[in-house]
């Protein structure tokens, strides 16, 4: 007597589990497993080994008619699924090449980690504060990524405000981490927009001036 089957779709609105058994066109067997989803391009299988997916491909076209195979269906999801592999891959590299950018920075926090130092000490603080510089530098640095700056131009801007160094064309968030906030700020209104002079007092009558227009450091005199 011929089994009786219910279609996949109907099974799925009435979350009725039901054992069964298929064979690939290869010869493999899974017996008593129970279909745990339907995707495109094949059936997610409950055995008792664990979670196993077969490919419609492997299956034989009984199976496929009775599971709602749909081969442009099939199609689709393979290049949405191919395409989303190759954005998580460029993700991981794009990452990968950012840290490295960084490892200066990284290997010298981790150094100073390494000595021993009480929890509220001026070597903590400093820690601390590297720490969180760095995690707004990888926020300003993958947005530049973003925007298409190239990898030379960022690690620029990392190795210079790690040495506290800034030069004409930085932009200014940068200043702020490698040189701190001005003492004080002249600010000139014009009809290109606003430009700010910082200037940074280094004792009773040394100073550094930086002009900034725009968000862009535009000269320097020291």
């Amino acid at each position: 007597m011929r089994a009786l089957f219910f279609p996949a779709a109907v099974l799925a609105l009435t979350g009725i589990a039901r054992c069964e058994d298929f064979k690939t066109n290869s010869g493999s067997e899974f017996k008593d497993v129970t279909v745990s989803r339907v995707e495109p391009d094949g059936l997610v299988l409950m055995t008792d080994a664990g979670v196993t997916k077969v490919k419609f491909s492997e299956l034989s076209d009984e199976t496929r008619k009775r599971y709602g195979y749909d081969a442009a269906k099939e199609a689709a999801y393979l290049a949405a699924s191919r395409a989303a592999s190759r954005a998580v891959t460029m993700t991981r590299s794009a990452n990968a090449a950012q840290e490295s950018r960084f490892a200066k920075w990284t290997e010298a926090i981790e150094q100073m980690k390494g000595k021993s130092y009480e929890r509220e000490s001026p070597h903590a603080k400093k820690i601390e504060t590297m720490e969180a510089v760095l995690r707004m530098l990888r926020a300003m640095v993958a947005e530049l990524d973003r925007k298409g700056v190239s990898a030379a131009v960022s690690q620029q801007l990392i190795d210079s405000t790690f040495e506290k160094k800034i030069f004409v064309g930085m932009p200014s968030p940068f200043v702020l981490y490698a040189w701190g906030q001005p003492t004080e700020v002249n600010k000139t209104l014009s009809t290109n927009g606003t430009s700010e002079q910082w200037v940074y007092r280094r004792g009773a009558v040394a100073a550094d001036y930086v002009t900034v227009e725009n968000e862009i450091v535009t000269f320097i005199q020291n």
